[in-house]
């Protein structure tokens, strides 16, 4: 009898233990759907959630779009039953967008043949309700200040590009499961040089700046409780296609730093709280007392219909009777993106070129620890000759200096 795919393992995998016939790789997520081949229970699965995507929104921290209010996104989720569509203003606005989805695949590529790790597709997760509970040092099961039941497991999800098994993670005391995250910027505008910004492989990639992308991240560590990273990964192209250009990939590694995590979701929790008041005052649609059984059972039939047509409205927008969200007080969002920068300074890490042989993983709190310069900080690899180049030390906006180190040399073991 063949054994179950869940049990096979690769023999560099034997340090992993099977409890109870799970797999041997559990990030306590259970598998969801996957553009395109699973549409229709991707966007089930994503229903009436704070995605990762949305979640920065809903925090007010816009990233390459501009800030929209929470009541704008309950009336889209309203229009939408419950799923989630950012509106997107003119062409630029949807160029950026479809230009990420089309070189995506082509990201994890280059990522997969310059790191050599083994990298499982990523699909839409919804974190197993029981998952870690008695780990939290609060319950996940809440009532907040407006009386609105909730819990964590219920109103998350997030959707890694991948996972990663990595042998050489660099750090001894964690696993080698990550996350993997691959955005393909489409700046707006042209160079100095009259080259497109999105092509401009000079220009320094920062994500640590960036505070969308790095709640984004706390959303998909917390979805996927046993992946201790997310290597965020930035995918540029030196020219359009059809001309002769070199591919490039920005590899930076955002390690779960417990006390950082848990810090930040105490400070989501009454957004979370009023996340769930929304989709409670959206299906409330039959407050009308005055109905007895049989009109009552009309009405909801009634409603179907209605629910169908909408199924996909895009970006419209259906107010929601009597409710207002309540904001996000600035001063409580400048605390957040202090705490996202604390995060990063401690655990957002590079491969240093100047620890050989290892190259270790490390951070600008490690090194400033040690007293070493940050100026041997792996930024940029490339495709075609496998250099590595930093932004560490230039100033500016743009311009990298070279390492003399080949990225075959920092990522030098397989895992088959």
């Amino acid at each position: 009898m063949l054994p179950s795919l869940a049990r096979l393992r690769l023999s560099s995998l034997s340090k992993f233990s099977v409890k109870n016939d799970d797999p041997v790789v559990d990030i306590g997520a259970p598998r969801g759907g996957r553009m395109p081949y699973e549409a229709d229970k991707f966007y089930i699965d994503r229903l009436n959630r704070l995605t990762s995507s949305l979640l920065p929104y809903w925090m007010g921290l816009p990233g390459d779009f501009n800030t929209i209010s929470r009541d704008k996104i309950v009336m889209i989720l309203n229009a939408n039953n419950g799923r989630w569509r950012l509106p997107v203003d003119g062409d630029y606005a949807s160029e950026m967008l479809r230009w990420g989805i089309q070189n995506e695949t082509r990201g994890i590529y280059v990522y997969m043949e310059i790191t050599r790790n083994l990298v499982g597709l990523g699909s839409t997760r919804n974190r197993e309700p029981l998952a870690f509970e008695q780990q939290m040092t609060y319950r996940t099961s809440e009532n907040d200040p407006t009386g609105t039941k909730w819990e964590w497991a219920n109103l998350l999800s997030a959707t890694p590009d991948g996972f990663i098994y990595d042998l050489e993670h660099g750090d001894a005391n964690v696993a080698d499961i990550g996350l993997l995250e691959v955005i393909c910027p489409a700046y707006r505008g042209l160079t100095e040089n009259g080259i497109m910004r999105r092509h401009d492989v000079e220009y320094h990639i920062k994500p640590e700046t960036n505070h969308y992308y790095i709640l984004q991240m706390w959303a998909q560590l917390e979805t996927c409780q046993n992946a201790d990273y997310v290597e965020i990964v930035h995918w540029k192209r030196s020219g359009p296609y059809g001309a002769n250009a070199s591919e490039f990939i920005w590899i930076q590694r955002l390690y779960r730093n417990s006390s950082r995590h848990e810090s930040i979701k105490r400070m989501l929790k009454a957004s979370f709280g009023e996340f769930a008041r929304a989709l409670s005052a959206i299906n409330d649609d039959s407050t009308d007392a005055t109905r007895d059984t049989d009109e009552e059972e009309e009405y909801e039939r009634d409603r179907v219909p209605e629910r169908a047509r909408r199924k996909d409205r895009g970006d419209n927008e259906m107010p929601v009777p009597n409710y207002e969200a309540k904001k996000f007080r600035n001063s409580d969002r400048q605390e957040l993106r202090k705490e996202l920068d604390e995060w990063v300074y401690e655990s957002m890490c590079w491969r240093n070129t100047l620890e050989v042989p290892l190259f270790p993983w490390r951070s600008k709190a490690t090194l400033d620890t040690q007293r070493m310069p940050t100026s041997g900080l792996a930024c940029r690899y490339g495709l075609s000759d496998f250099r590595v180049a930093t932004h560490f030390g230039n100033n500016g906006q743009s311009g990298y200096t070279s390492l003399p180190v080949n990225a075959k040399r920092i990522f030098n073991t397989e895992v088959l």
